[in-house]
């Protein structure tokens, strides 16, 4: 066989094997399309990317139809074709528009935290991983097991490896902030900082509720409102003298079924009855005070916030992620104003928050 013959035998099957991969590639690429599988795996599908790491477009897809779902939810009493077209002022983003950027910026701040965790050099903790573990069982059981689960996920564009990956996020977000303004943080923070931070911006209030109107919410009959006025008075007085146990009268008078064993805890943002908050605030601890509301009188009695009953380690932890909360998103921001980001604009404007749908 001369040289000519010999390199067009080597060709022709070269050739064909290259047309057989293509098509191949291309019935397989249709098969993942049509099926709604993400093309993550062939390395382009990604929504953006921060530094080194990749957000995969199904993530972006999976925050949109959460989205999708709260929207939807939220504003029921607007139909979907005014609620996304809805803007604030010409020349605005549309509510579907500006939503979509919202929940972008929430992934990329996502992988920022992420990188800034192991830049570093940080690592989950044995007790953050067994709680997690412990947390992902239960919840795989809620959804009726893997197999009920893995579909459920399916429908929302993820993986289990994906739901693992949201507990972690959390964990590692925890560590950080813990990292920076821990007790032994690089801009540490001591308890008894964490303690008047909190102290200065809780109350705890034991109270008797006395109603002024009936169950639809209507004004009590004038003899009702009498009796309402004149037993809130009898309270206040007897609340008031010397060796009166208050809880007594709270078992005794209080028709309020929602009050906890051990009072309200109420923070200065409270707004369901503003009131109550005022009035929490302005009396100092062992005070008795009555106020009437647009629903009934309560006669108040604060106590002690710091007390062990209800200002337990968690608590104290959220009052650190409260006072420090600021000072955390300024890292976070200088970090991702410091990050080399790339967003995928093509995928961005294709997926659509008022157009997608649950994966089939």
């Amino acid at each position: 066989m001369d040289r000519e013959n010999t390199t067009s035998f080597f060709k022709k099957p070269l050739v064909l094997y290259i047309s057989i991969a293509a098509i191949l590639a291309l019935l397989v690429g249709a098969f993942i399309y049509f099926r709604g599988l993400p093309f993550g795996n062939l390395g382009d599908d990604y929504i953006a990317k921060v530094d080194d790491r990749t957000i995969s477009a199904n993530l972006y897809r999976h925050a949109l139809l959460i989205a999708q779902e709260r929207a939807l939810a939220q504003y029921s009493n607007v139909s979907p074709e005014e609620l996304w077209s809805y803007q604030q002022s010409d020349g605005a983003l549309t509510f579907a528009r500006a939503l979509e950027e919202f929940e972008l910026r929430k992934l990329i701040r996502t992988a920022v935290i992420n990188n800034l965790f192991e830049e570093n050099g940080l690592e989950l903790t044995a007790a953050q991983n067994e709680l997690r573990e412990k947390n992902i069982a239960q919840r795989i059981e809620e959804f009726g097991g893997r197999d009920a689960a893995d579909d459920l996920f399916k429908k929302y564009y993820i993986s289990y490896e994906d739901f693992v990956g949201f507990y972690e996020d959390y964990d590692r977000y925890e560590l950080l902030f813990l990292h920076y303004f821990g007790v032994d943080g690089v801009y540490p923070v001591s308890l008894e900082e964490i303690d008047r931070y909190y102290e200065d911006n809780h109350a705890r209030i034991m109270s008797i509720y006395i109603p002024t109107v009936d169950a639809d919410g209507n004004p009590l009959p004038d003899e009702e409102m009498v009796e309402a006025v004149n037993l809130s008075v009898q309270i206040q007085e007897e609340a008031i003298e010397d060796g009166t146990n208050f809880n007594d009268l709270v078992a005794q008078y209080n028709q309020d079924p929602n009050l906890p064993a051990n009072g309200y805890i109420v923070s200065r943002d409270y707004t369901t009855i503003p009131d109550f908050a005022t009035a929490a605030f302005s009396m100092a601890e062992g005070d008795v005070r009555t106020i009437l509301t647009d629903h009934g009188y309560y006669i108040m009695k604060k106590l002690p916030v710091l007390d062990a009953s209800v200002y337990t380690q968690v608590e104290r932890q959220k009052a650190l992620l409260s006072m420090k909360s600021q000072d955390f998103e300024d890292i976070v921001t200088k970090a991702t104003e410091d990050s080399e980001i790339v967003r995928n604009e093509k995928l961005f404007e294709e997926i659509k928050v008022d157009e997608i749908s649950y994966r089939q």
